[in-house]
This record gives C-alpha cells, structure tokens and sequence, in this order.
C-alpha cells in the first residue's frame, strides 16, 4: 500500500507529529513513520516513509551494526538539505530516494489488528485506561501508525491490542452515518518502582492492510456515482477504555473518529 502522506482531514498534530521547521535556505527537518525495507535501486536498505524513501549513512550504519533490521518500523526525526546535488529532481526520480541525515530514531512495537473482536463489556486482565487514543498518524507499507497518550508511572510497560469484528464492523451504521470501527486497549505489560504517574506517548504500527483496503472498498460501493476520488472519504472511529473500575467490573468507552481518504487503497481495484 502506498502511503498518502499527512492524510488526516482537519487534525492539528501535536509538536511530536509529523511536522517539518525550516532551518534556513531549502534546509529541513523533518518527522516522519516508515518501514526499513530494500530497494532494487539501491544497494542499501531505505525507510520507505511517509515523506517518500529516503537514504542515510547513520541508518546503514544502524543496520551494518545490527540496532535494526529489514522489516523495522521506525519514527525518524531527520534533515534533508534540498540543495545537496543528490537530491536535485533528476536525481532523486533516477535513485527513487531522497538523502538525509538521521538525527534520532525510535523503533515501533508493531502488533496485528485482530479480526475478531475482544470482549467489550470486561475488563481484561491487567487492563488500564487510555488517556488519548491518536496523537498522530500515518497508513504506509500496510501498517496504521498511531501516537496514543496513556497516564502511569514512566518505568511500566504496555501492551497494546486493536480488534474489530470483521462481520459487523465494515461497517457500523448509527442514525444514517457509516462508522468503520477498531477497538484499541492497553494492559500493563510490566509495573515499576516508580508510582507517580505522567503521561506516556506510545508510537506503535498495526498491521492493518486488508482492512483499510476492504474499508475503502465498501465505502465506495455505498457511495457508489457519488464516490469523488480526489475527496470522498471513510470514517474510522477508534474505541477505547477511557476509564475503568475493576471492583465493579465497570468501563467506560469512548471514541476519536478520523476521515481517510479512499483513492489510496482502491487504485489497485
């Protein structure tokens, strides 16, 4: 699937997004989620981004010293200098990649978005509430890259899990809208020493292909003659745990819904 770069319709990102700030003359810096993956075109392993594929020595010497690997996601912060002859136009469109620096990196946990749906009405074992389900986001090499925001003591650790029914949820309609839901809920992997609580980004990649292909088909059959490829859209609303009571066995669900574009993933159908 190839990526359609800052798709969200009318989000304001967070500064941890995938922004850019000028540093002077055609000097950027940028964030951006990828996949580290090879390229017929170079003899080196590239990050097939959000932003296009892109070439650094520091994520060679990364792969060279076994900190990553082929099939990696990663969120990357980086400059890229517009001026540098290697990536002029002609050369970029005869290399498919653009060059860069790499100033810092984080690798991405990555989970499967299962297709059957967890048991909405229980707490699960070990199970905490998720303080913002999106942050930011980005669909690329058939991953949903989300940013979550969770509150707890910064030495835990948490595991993740997306679900959705797929026999009922492509999609959910309530009073005439169409809803394409994913359910996502975090559990406490591991506790800490520590106990005073401050907000944790998470950044994770869910393998989520077949769905947001079979999304965007489905809507685009509903729409059927009005289905407009440059601006018809489909709806994902992402469930989550916003709080939680395990004496009484009680939650409390809420929802963020974004628009997504549908030509991306039907260009192909």
């Amino acid at each position: 699937m190839k990526n359609f770069g800052l798709f969200l319709i009318g989000l304001v990102f967070s500064v941890i997004s995938m922004t850019s700030c000028m540093e002077g003359g055609n000097r950027e810096d940028r964030y951006a989620y990828g996949v580290l993956d090879y390229s017929s075109k170079s003899l080196y392993p590239l990050l097939k981004s959000s932003d296009g594929a892109l070439f650094s020595s520091s994520i060679v010497a990364a792969f060279s010293a076994g900190d990553i690997n082929v099939g990696d996601c990663l969120y990357v912060f980086y400059r890229i200098d517009y001026d540098l002859p290697e990536n002029s136009t002609a050369v970029v469109n005869s290399n498919g990649y653009y060059t860069v620096t790499l100033l810092d990196y984080i690798k991405i946990p990555k989970y499967y978005a299962y297709s059957f749906l967890t048991d909405t009405s229980s707490i699960l074992p070990n199970e905490m509430p998720v303080s913002k389900v999106f942050n930011s986001g980005d669909v690329l090499e058939g991953y949903f890259f989300i940013s979550h925001t969770v509150n707890h003591p910064e030495d835990w650790e948490v595991s993740w899990n997306m679900s959705y029914d797929y026999a009922t949820m492509l999609p959910t309609e309530e009073n005439g809208k169409r809803y394409y839901d994913l359910f996502i809920r975090a559990t406490v992997k591991k506790q800490g020493e520590k106990t005073s609580k401050v907000d944790v980004p998470y950044f994770n990649a869910y393998q989520i292909d077949n769905y947001m292909v079979n999304a965007a088909l489905n809507e685009k059959s509903f729409l059927g003659s009005n289905y407009v490829s440059s601006s018809s859209t489909f709806t994902v609303r992402f469930n989550y745990v916003s709080s939680l009571d395990v004496l009484t066995n009680s939650i409390t669900w809420n929802s963020h819904q974004i628009e997504v574009p549908i030509s991306p993933f039907v260009s192909n159908y």
